[in-house]
């Protein structure tokens, strides 16, 4: 049941570690053709088929001395529990094919939407933590292990009972990165369901319900540091740092609040790229980007990666990073793309047309017309 394939192809080329000659037919065979090599009894050898081989229907084309050749007959390779299950996520299934868990992908099982993002800070800022730091897929919010690996990151994470984005309701966006004023929403409520809510605490003076981390710092050098000693930065395992702002409201008393950006005031990340702080120092609703190097594909794409420094040169210099970074806050709306990843880095010559994935200029590339175009971005002769 097996697919035929032409006698000049096979899945991988034998090589000494795989075969071997039991006999030889005469004392001298060389690559020269000698009428000996049209008996296959001749040169018998054992051939071990790889562990790690996708299971599968193949073919042996056996070549000699690239004169002759003849296949085998068809083989069925069935799977093998050790690869299958090697990251602990798979099973050999009735059919003897590889059955992944929920969310898990790949011929060993070894892909998964739900895995953490492994991160390394741009040379020129220096990261809260570390050069080299791990942060959840989604942040400070639940993985969906049923979304499947390697197709779509759409819903990759859990959806909130109560209609919100995420299973936290204090964050958004595709993976939960960007924080939210939810607190407030349950300003109108009771001071008792204020106070229920962990992150949440009722400030009385204000009769409105703000988050607890930052509420408790008292002044104003405590909420947002003295330019020197940053007190501001909340660490959590879970998420990016939570900063904190000193609001002083036209009535009541002056407080310390966390820095929110919901209700999709950000531009959305394309392809698939998480979010990230422009500075280590800001909160990511103050500056941010979208990490192409976390781009859907990334490989066998070509979206441009750009510095930090050359996206702080493209900020408009009247915003202040009081407030929240939005399409306006760039100094050129051509630029926006390099912030969102959307700017494809194939510059296509003769013509021809990059694809929407940004992975070729195939499109009218004159490749049959003299002189003939050739290569990713159609300028080779």
């Amino acid at each position: 049941d097996g697919v035929d394939i032409a006698s000049n192809n096979w899945p991988f080329y034998v090589g000494s570690g795989l075969s071997r000659d039991a006999q030889n037919c005469v004392s001298d065979n060389g690559t020269n053709f000698d009428a000996c090599n049209a008996d296959l009894s001749c040169n018998d050898f054992t051939f071990a088929i790889p562990t790690s081989l996708t299971p599968g229907y193949y073919q042996l084309v056996i070549r000699f001395n690239n004169e002759f050749n003849v296949h085998s007959n068809v083989l069925h390779v069935q799977c093998n529990a050790d690869v299958c299950n090697s990251t602990g996520h798979g099973y050999c299934g009735a059919d003897g094919e590889c059955v992944c868990d929920d969310g898990w992908s790949g011929d060993s099982c070894e892909f998964s939407v739900c895995e953490d993002w492994l991160f390394t800070a741009d040379t020129s800022q220096s990261d809260l933590l570390n050069d080299n730091f791990v942060k959840p897929r989604c942040f400070s919010s639940q993985c969906d292990s049923n979304a499947v690996a390697q197709t779509s990151d759409e819903n990759q994470c859990l959806f909130a009972a109560n209609g919100y984005e995420c299973s936290s309701v204090h964050f958004e966006g595709t993976y939960c990165e960007i924080p939210v004023d939810y607190c407030s929403t349950l300003s109108s409520s009771s001071e008792t369901e204020c106070n229920a809510v962990a992150e949440c605490v009722y400030d009385s003076n204000n009769n409105m319900c703000v988050y607890r981390d930052c509420f408790a710092f008292t002044s104003q050098i405590e909420c947002e540091g003295d330019g020197v000693n940053e007190t501001t930065a909340i660490v959590y395992d879970d998420t990016w740092p939570i900063f904190c702002e000193w609001i002083t409201p036209g009535t009541g008393d002056a407080y310390c609040n966390r820095v929110t950006c919901g209700g999709q005031v950000l531009p959305a990340c394309e392809q698939n790229a998480v979010r990230r702080s422009l500075f280590s120092d800001t909160s990511i609703c103050r500056a941010w980007f979208c990490d192409c190097s976390t781009a859907s594909n990334i490989a066998d794409t070509y979206w441009s990666v750009t510095t930090i420094d050359s996206l702080q040169s493209r900020i408009s210099s009247s915003f202040d990073f009081s407030a929240a970074m939005t399409a306006d806050s760039v100094s050129d709306s051509s630029d926006l793309d390099l912030f969102t990843c959307g700017s494809c880095a194939l510059e296509c010559g003769n013509g021809a047309l990059v694809d929407t994935g940004c992975t070729n200029c195939d499109t009218s590339c004159p490749i049959d017309t003299e002189p003939f175009r050739a290569g990713i971005e159609c300028n080779q002769v």
